[in-house]
């Protein structure tokens, strides 16, 4: 689909990806790991934005440990700031030095950085005053008042992520881009990673079988 994330690469994934539901759909949803929630979530706002009047190709979205390029962001009028810029930089070289054979041998599980506290926060950036009035609502760097309502991903959607995640940042602002009132969010407390726990897993299914059921399936 695309060797290096650029605008380009994405938009060509894109078509790959629409020519592939044609060809052997259709899906009732799409679930993706980190690059293929890039993949899933941009061809979703992209595909809102650029048919608004037909529905979307999935009913519903689970995202792990994902994120939304920030290019494409751009490329659709989003305000990405100096600091989201620094913030998609700064963590992409960290996954790269924690996720990389030589730490996962030297540190095992322990490589993963410490926590994220923005978490926290979320629920006041989802705060009917940021969402309702022009007070800025800053989520790393991306105003998240400002995202125009059309633009949201408008299926159901699943979040799993972790706060010792360096790719945390990513994965909320995600979570901005999609309806609040078809939105689940997890958090594993783990790295960049697939949740192997029992409990974390059990979360993970039951999270799944809820978007199942939002859908009807």
């Amino acid at each position: 689909m695309y060797e290096h994330m650029t605008l380009e690469s994405i938009k060509d994934g894109h078509q790959w990806l629409a020519k592939y539901i044609q060809e052997n759909g259709p899906y009732d949803a799409v679930m993706g790991f980190s690059q293929g929630c890039s993949l899933a979530s941009s061809f979703l706002i992209a595909y809102r934005s650029d048919n608004p009047h037909t529905a979307p190709p999935f009913k519903a979205a689970i995202f792990i440990c994902g994120g939304i390029p920030v290019d494409v962001l751009s490329s659709y009028g989003i305000d990405v700031t100096q600091e989201a810029l620094d913030w998609d930089r700064s963590s992409k070289i960290d996954l790269m030095n924690q996720a990389s054979s030589e730490a996962i041998l030297r540190d095992g599980k322990n490589r993963w950085g410490p926590r994220f506290s923005s978490y926290d926060n979320l629920e006041t950036a989802y705060s009917q005053e940021g969402i309702n009035s022009s007070k800025s609502t800053m989520v790393f760097g991306i105003d998240v008042a400002k995202i125009p309502k059309e633009m949201k991903i408008p299926i159901p959607t699943v979040h799993i992520f972790g706060s010792r995640d360096p790719r945390f940042p990513a994965s909320l602002t995600l979570a901005q881009f999609c309806d609040e009132r078809l939105r689940r969010l997890f958090d594993h407390g783990g790295g960049h990673e697939v949740p192997r726990t029992t409990n974390c897993s059990t979360a993970l299914a039951d999270s799944v079988q809820w978007c199942a059921k939002m859908v009807g399936l």
